[in-house]
Order: structure tokens, then sequence, then C-alpha cells
């Protein structure tokens, strides 16, 4: 090949031209074995979400170029790949392996000189360099590397993007008395939503009432900070938080001014969101935004000047950031996590949640990734669906095949379109259409309010791509505390709601780990597990 140093067992690229290339020779203090099996679980695991390149998000595929194992590398932008080969030689104790690898580009880019040395780096490089290892972490010696074509060594431009940020979360239960009301407001709620149904465009009314949600968290806006509790809403797709110039907004709650934020832009287009009764009026912003300690600049924002007496009234948050899919946002308003991808914070549009119960601490969102310390054993993933009520209402929205009590079906689903649900955060509890939700309520059976039957209530399984999810009556059922008697009080944790979809909400969600991957277009459950214990949630 020409142009390459002597010694060089590089890919064959001729038809390439002379292109940057890199070689590294290394010793690493593990066997081959190790190392080559890390290699290949590192590529194998870009399919589930356990690793991904930190160095452009490129996408990493075994190939057959020679050597002990070969790879190829499509860069992040799609546009070109290069080709690599590692030998692999035991020392004759074989507790050590001599590594000698070597990456080739297609073509030498001018921005990214040194995209030949971390597209080896990558898949080999352990914690102490600051990367992910899937399956062995091993340190490796002083490295000799050989260049060509303008190639560079840089391992810290190779780690430009984060792994995962985490956003802590608050859970705040509702009392018997609240859960009563709720389900009211839910249900005269549900019928103003499926009224806007009847028009071709998005609904007029959000399906999220953020008086339902019960999980919410932290964020910053502007320069110094000011700090917001808001809900990280997946049924929504804008931030808006009161303003300084609200009327109506809680007394107690902190409010954005932008005359005290240096990074403040003027945008001043009108902003409305429908909640309940009436709306949250006000005018769009631009200001820099903190979400899980990493700051998104010239992040589009509402500012809430009046606010519909209804929305939050003594809620213990200001206001919502959307998590939903950016179609559904007003205004065209940028999404976090997009954002988050376009500036170099995370690389994958993919967000997940741990929802803890009774109030515990431990909620969290994961932004970027999965954190595997909240689940145990393999994702199933459904794909999002775009036909039928999915087309319009524009929400993160699955279709279950079936719905069983018990071991029998409650054929609730259709054949052609199943059951399509709405994996929602925001809902807390399980809704679904009224006559189909009023059969598997009877069936189901009467919840006693001392809890004196619940454990001998049946199981109620969700089917999502052939694969069942069952849900005990301990998630189903929500289980809150008589302030006067210190006693357990029961409540059953469905609701049949005037709309032609089902909400799955977080009596589902506390038993399952679930996953929003935006760029495959899927969501995906895992049986979760509270982190601190290592304990199931079963």
């Amino acid at each position: 090949m020409v142009g390459t140093a002597a010694g060089m067992n590089c890919p064959s690229t001729p038809a390439w031209g002379p292109a940057a290339g890199m070689q590294i020779t290394t010793m690493a203090t593990a066997s081959c074995g190790n190392v080559a099996d890390e290699i290949k679980a590192r590529v194998n695991a870009q399919s589930n979400g356990l690793w991904h390149d930190p160095h452009n998000n490129g996408k990493y595929t075994l190939e057959n170029y020679g050597g002990t194992l070969s790879t190829s590398r499509v860069t992040g932008d799609g546009k070109y790949t290069d080709k690599q080969i590692f030998t692999l030689t035991p020392t004759p104790d074989g507790k050590s392996c001599k590594i000698e690898a070597c990456s080739r580009s297609q073509v030498t880019s001018i921005f990214d000189k040194g995209t030949n040395y971390c597209d080896l780096k990558m898949l080999y490089c352990g914690k102490n360099d600051g990367c992910k290892p899937v399956k062995n972490d091993f340190p490796v010696a002083t490295e000799k590397t050989e260049k060509f074509s303008s190639a560079s060594v840089d391992l810290t431009a190779c780690l430009v993007k984060s792994d995962v940020v985490t956003v802590a979360l608050t859970h705040k239960p509702k009392t018997l008395l609240e859960i009563g009301a709720m389900k009211e407001r839910r249900a005269k709620h549900a019928e103003r939503f499926a009224a806007t149904l009847q028009d071709e465009g998005l609904p007029s009314v959000s399906l999220t009432d953020v008086q339902d949600s019960e999980y919410f968290g932290e964020v910053a806006i502007g320069s110094p900070p000011q700090k917001f509790q808001v809900i990280y809403d997946t049924a929504s797709s804008n931030l808006w938080i009161p303003s300084k110039a609200c009327t109506n907004c809680k007394t107690k709650s902190p409010r954005y001014d932008s005359g005290k934020s240096s990074n403040y832009v003027k945008n001043g287009k009108s902003f409305a969101r429908q909640y309940g009764n009436g709306s949250c009026t006000g005018f769009l912003s631009q200001d820099d935004i903190i979400v899980g300690g990493q700051t998104i600049t010239g992040f589009t924002f509402g500012e809430v000047t009046t606010e519909a007496a209804d929305v939050l009234g003594q809620a213990p948050f200001d206001g919502v950031i959307g998590m939903g899919p950016a179609a559904a946002a007003d205004n065209k308003a940028p999404m976090p996590m997009q954002m988050l991808v376009d500036q170099k914070k995370i690389v994958h549009n993919i967000f997940a949640y741990y929802l803890a119960s009774g109030g515990k601490a431990g909620s969290t969102l994961t932004l970027g990734g999965t954190d595997s310390s909240f689940y145990t054993g393999d994702f199933t993933y459904t794909p999002i669906i775009t036909y039928g009520w999915a087309k319009q209402i524009r929400m993160w929205m699955i279709s279950a095949s079936d719905i069983k009590i018990g071991d029998t079906s409650t054929k609730a689903c259709g054949w052609l379109l199943g059951c399509q649900s709405v994996v929602d955060t925001g809902t807390s509890v399980i809704a679904g259409p009224i006559a189909a939700m009023n059969k598997i309520i009877a069936q189901i059976g009467n919840v006693t309010e001392d809890c004196s039957n619940v454990n001998s209530l049946p199981t109620v399984t969700f089917n999502f791509g052939g694969h069942d999810f069952p849900l005990e009556p301990e998630f189903y059922v929500l289980r809150v505390k008589d302030p006067a008697s210190g006693k357990d009080q029961c409540k059953l944790g469905m609701q049949g709601m005037n709309a032609p979809f089902w909400v799955l909400g977080a009596p589902f969600l506390r038993k399952y780990y679930t996953v929003w991957d935006a760029e495959q277009k899927r969501i995906g459950f895992a049986l979760a597990k509270a982190p601190a214990e290592g304990v199931l949630v079963v």
C-alpha cells in the first residue's frame, strides 16, 4: 500500500488513493483471548445500546480483512468507511498480549486527522482512559504509533462526548383524597382531549394533565443559573416555566428573570399550551439551560405569563420540559434531547426512566442511553407506530397485541391495530377506552380499601411484540397511607377514559425499566431493579 510505514499490517485500500493511516503497537495485561473478546463485545453491543463509539458515533462491523480480527467503521455522518486490522500475539506465558493494530481512512479529513487513532483505540481502551468496557477491562502499556498522510494521535479528541447524563427525580405520591379527585379530573380531561381529535391537525389540548404527574426533577435556565422543578414529561414536547411577568402563578414558585441572565436572547413569539379548563400562555425566549449538569446553549422555551387556575394548584413543581417526539412541539421549538446530541453533550437520542415506588428515593432519568444498575436481563423492543391514532396525536405510541387476565385473553385488542398505547410517565394510572377497560376491571374484581385482598387479585399481562409483560397487583393497585390511622389504603390504578387508545402509565413503568429510542424509533422494556440494593422489582 502506497505511503505506509515499514512493517504496517494495514487494510489494503489501493482504490481509495493516499489517505490517512495509523498503526498502534502496545502490550495489554490480558490474554489475547480476552482482548479479542472485548473488541468483539463492543462491536456487538452497539445493537442493544450497551456500547457506542465515543468518537463521533461511528458504527463498527466485524469483517474478514486479515489479522487476528478486523473491523470496518462507518463515520458518524455516514459518508465514509474506514478499515481496521488487529493482530494479537500472546507472550510466552499467555498472560499478556501484544496488540498491533492498523486503521486506514477512505479519505483524509482536514477536520479530524485523529480518526484513525480513534478507530483503533475505541475498541480496546479501558476505564483508566475514560472508556467504557463491555466485557473485559485491562491496562495497556505505552503505545508506539506510526502514522502516514497527516494522521494524528489525540485520545482526548476521541472522547468528545459523554456516555450518559442522569437527572435525579423526586417522587411525590398522591394521597387517597387526591387519587379520587384525579380520577374525576382525568375523565373530564380525556373527554376534552378526545373532542379535539375530530380535527385533522394536532390536538389542541395536551394529553398530559400536569396534576396527574408524580415525578419531577431540576432544570436550570440562564447565566447565572435560575433553578426550577419541572416534570420531565414524555407526552409533551416543550419547555415552559413561570415568567417574572406572570400575573397569577403560584406565589411560592420561582420566576424566570431574563434581566438576570447574561445569555438571554429575546424571541417574543407567543406561546400557549392548553391544560385542564384553561391554558398557559406567554411568549418564547432563548437562553442557556442546564439538564443533568450539561449546558445546552441557545435553547428556546416558553415564559408563562398567565397560568390556568387549575393547572398546577399546589403541585410541588414549577413547569414542564417535554420529552415527547419533536413533531409534537409547539412553534417548532427545539427538543432538549436533540440539542444535547447536536452540541455533543451525549451521543445518542435515547433516554430511559427508572421510577421508584411509594415515594422512595432513587427515581432517575438517564439521557443518552441506559443505566445497567436499574435493570436486569435484556431489553425487549417494540417499534414506535406512526399509523392510526399515532399519526394524529404524535406521541410515543406502541401497539399491544393482547391484554390478558391470568391466562385468558380479554380480546380488548383489535386484530389490525391492536391496543394502541401511549407510553407516558406523566400518567399515574393505566388507562384505556371505557368499554374495554370496564371489562378488564370487572374481571380483576373489587379492590378492598383496606388492601386485604390485594394478594389474591389476578396478574394482568400485556403483550408487546410477541413478548408477555406480566403486571402483578402490587403494581396496578395504588397503595397509600391513611394520614389519620397510618394504615395502608388501596385503590385500583386503572381507569376507563373517553379516548380511542390506551395509556401505559406509572404502574407499568415502575415494574419495567423503560427506554425511548428516537434513533431506531422503538421503545424497550427490561425488568427494573432498585440500584442500591440490586433487588429486582418483582
